[in-house]
C-alpha cells in the first residue's frame, strides 16, 4: 500500500470517512452465542450512525470527555467510533478500575459528560448517565461536570482519548492520545507491514489497550477484515476467523508455544489443529516485553513468522524486526520516520514527525518532564545499543540498574533473560538481597512442574550464578507458581509484564529465612 493515510485528512477523522466509503472489509466478533458474526463495514458504518445521533440528541459533542468500559466486542467499536466522529475524548477505564473505584467517582475525576458501556449485563446499577449501547430504548441524561475542558485550544483539538497505562512501575498513568499522532502510527504500520485488502487483523486484548484500538483503525482504514474477541476467545477465533495477523505480549505466544507443545486439542491419532490454524498468519508480532529466545526459536522451527517488535504508548512505533529484514536477538530496524539517540548512560531517546501522546493528565503528571523532552525528544527509560547493521538491542529498563555494595552496576534483565531459557514457561526476577551479600531470584514455574524438575531448575541457576561475578552471584532462590502470575494478584501488568515494585515487595519480607541457598 503505497499512499500516505493521513494526507488531506483532518487527524483521525479519515477512520470513520474510510469505514462508510468501505467495499471490502468486515468485522467479525462473537454474538451472545458464542459465534463468530461477520458484518460488511458498510452495516457497521450504519450502526456507527446510529449510535452517534442518540449521542447528539442527548448533548454530547466535540471536546466532551465520555467514559467508555467493557469487554471486546462488536457493540464497543460502535462505540469508540461514534465518540471518534463526533469529535468526543474517549476515557478508556480497563474493567478492573471500575471495579476498584466505582462509576461516580470515575466520572467526578475525569470530568465526564456520559459514560458508555456496551451492554447492560456486564454493568448493572450503572449512573443515569450511562448509554448502553444495545439499549436504544433507555435513555440517559449528561451530567455537567464541575470544570469543563478546553476544547478550542490547539491540544485539545488534537486529543482523542485517555488510556491508562501503568508499565513495569505499577503506578497509573493517565495519557492524552494524540489523533496526529495515531493517524502516523496507522499509516506506518500499513506501509512496513504491507497490509492488503486479504488481510485480517486479530485482536484479542482489551480494547481499553491504545494498541488494539489502532489496529481496528488501521483495519478500516486499509479495507480489510478485522477479528475483535476477548484473550479467552482467542483459540475460537483462531479456529473459525482464519486471522492473518496477530500482535501481541510474550505471554500469548508462550501460551500458544506451550500448547502447540503439549499437543492441546489433538485427537487419538490426530495431531493438534492449532499449527494448522497458526498456519493461517503471516505476520505475528511481539512486543511490549522482552521477548524470550526460546520462544521465537520454537516458532521459527514451527515454520511460523513471529517477529519482535518495539515501540512505547507515549511515541508509537519505534523499530521493527520484518519479513527478510530480522535479527535475533534485536527489535528490529528503526521505523523510518523516526530518529534515536543513544545518551550517556545508554538510555535510548527518540523523535519523530508525530508522537502518539500529548501528555500525561490527571494521573502520573509528575513524570512529564522524565519523559516528554521540551528538545523534542522522548525519553524511552530503556537502555539500548544500536549494531553497525542498524538493528536495535534493548539492554534493559534505565530505572532497574542493579548497584551493588561494590559499587559495580548491572542491568538485571540481563541474568533474568538466562534464568527463563533454562526450563519452558518459566519467570524470573532477581534483586539484591539488602541483609546478605548476593542476590535473591525469585522464579516461577508452571503448577504441573515436577520435583525433580523444579530441583533441575535450581542446579540450573545454580550454574549460571557461577558464571557471573563474585558481587553478581545469586545466593538464593524462591519458587514459586506461574498461577500467582496475574493482573489481579498486582504481580502482572494487563499486557502481562511483571511488575518489579510489587515483586520485590510482596517476595522480599516473606522470604526471609525461607529461602533455598544455592550451592
Amino acid at each position: 500500500m503505497g499512499e500516505d493515510l493521513t494526507l488531506n485528512c483532518n487527524a483521525l477523522s479519515f477512520v470513520t470517512h474510510r469505514l462508510r466509503e468501505a467495499e471490502n472489509g468486515h468485522l467479525l466478533s462473537l454474538d451472545t452465542r458464542g459465534e463468530i458474526v461477520r458484518i460488511s463495514y458498510r452495516i457497521l458504518a450504519a450502526e456507527v450512525e446510529a449510535f452517534k445521533k442518540r449521542l447528539e440528541k442527548a448533548g454530547i459533542g466535540r471536546g466532551h470527555q465520555v467514559g467508555l468500559v467493557g469487554p471486546n466486542c462488536r457493540e464497543w467499536v460502535v462505540a469508540d467510533l461514534a465518540l471518534l466522529d463526533l469529535g468526543c475524548i474517549s476515557v478508556c477505564f480497563t474493567e478492573e478500575m471500575v471495579r476498584q473505584e466505582g462509576f461516580e467517582p470515575l466520572s467526578e475525576h475525569f470530568e465526564l459528560v456520559a459514560i458508555v458501556v456496551p451492554t447492560r449485563r456486564e454493568h448493572a446499577g450503572t449512573p443515569s448517565w450511562t448509554f448502553c449501547v444495545s439499549s436504544p430504548e433507555i435513555d440517559a441524561v449528561i451530567r455537567t461536570p464541575k470544570h469543563t475542558p478546553d476544547c478550542a485550544s490547539t491540544e485539545a483539538t488534537d486529543a482523542f482519548s485517555l488510556v491508562f497505562s501503568s508499565g513495569t512501575t505499577g503506578k497509573p498513568k493517565c495519557l492524552k492520545m494524540s489523533g496526529r499522532g495515531i493517524a502516523n502510527t496507522i499509516n506506518v504500520s500499513a506501509l512496513a507491514w504491507r497490509i492488503n485488502k486479504s488481510d485480517n487483523l486479530l485482536i484479542a486484548l482489551p480494547f481499553s489497550s491504545v494498541q488494539q484500538r489502532t489496529l481496528v483503525y488501521l483495519s478500516i482504514s486499509c479495507d480489510c477484515d478485522c477479528t475483535v474477541v476477548s484473550a479467552q476467545h482467542l483459540y475460537r477465533a483462531l479456529a473459525t476467523a482464519a486471522p492473518t495477523i496477530l500482535v501481541g505480549p510474550p505471554a500469548i505466544f508462550e501460551q500458544l508455544e506451550h500448547d502447540l507443545a503439549k499437543g492441546v486439542g489433538a485427537t487419538k491419532g490426530r495431531s493438534t489443529p492449532l499449527r494448522s490454524w497458526l498456519s493461517n498468519f503471516r505476520l505475528m508480532f511481539v512486543g511490549s516485553a522482552p521477548s524470550k529466545n526460546g520462544t521465537l526459536e520454537f516458532f521459527s522451527s514451527h515454520g511460523l513468522p513471529l517477529y519482535e517488535v518495539y515501540g512505547m504508548n507515549e511515541f508509537g512505533w519505534i523499530a521493527f524486526n520484518l519479513p527478510g529484514a530480522s535479527r535475533a536477538g534485536s527489535v528490529g530496524r528503526i521505523v523510518e520516520s523516526v530518529e534515536i539517540r543513544i545518551a550517556d548512560d545508554g538510555e535510548l531517546l527518540v523523535r519523530g514527525r508525530a508522537w502518539q501522546s500529548i501528555s500525561y493528565v490527571y494521573v502520573g503528571t509528575e513524570e512529564n518532564k522524565d519523559v516528554y523532552g521540551t528538545d523534542g525528544w522522548i525519553r524511552t527509560g530503556d537502555r539500548a545499543a544500536l549494531d553497525q547493521d542498524g538493528f536495535l538491542t534493548l539492554i534493559g529498563r534505565k530505572k532497574n540498574v542493579i548497584i551493588c555494595r561494590t559499587g559495580e552496576k548491572f542491568q538485571p534483565e540481563s541474568i533474568e533473560s538466562r534464568i527463563e531459557e533454562v526450563a519452558p514457561y518459566i519467570k524470573a526476577i532477581i534483586f539484591e538481597d539488602i541483609d546478605n551479600p548476593g542476590l535473591i531470584c525469585v522464579v516461577w514455574v508452571p503448577p504441573e512442574t515436577k520435583p525433580d524438575q523444579r530441583a533441575q531448575i535450581q542446579l540450573n541457576i545454580g550454574e549460571i550464578s557461577r558464571t557471573l561475578g563474585p558481587s553478581l552471584r545469586i545466593g538464593t532462590v524462591l519458587m514459586d507458581s506461574t498461577e500467582k502470575l496475574t493482573s489481579e494478584s498486582g504481580l502482572l501488568t494487563r499486557n502481562g509484564k511483571l511488575i518489579r515494585g510489587a515483586v520485590i515487595a510482596s517476595y522480599a519480607e516473606s522470604s526471609k529465612g525461607k529461602l533455598n541457598a544455592l550451592p
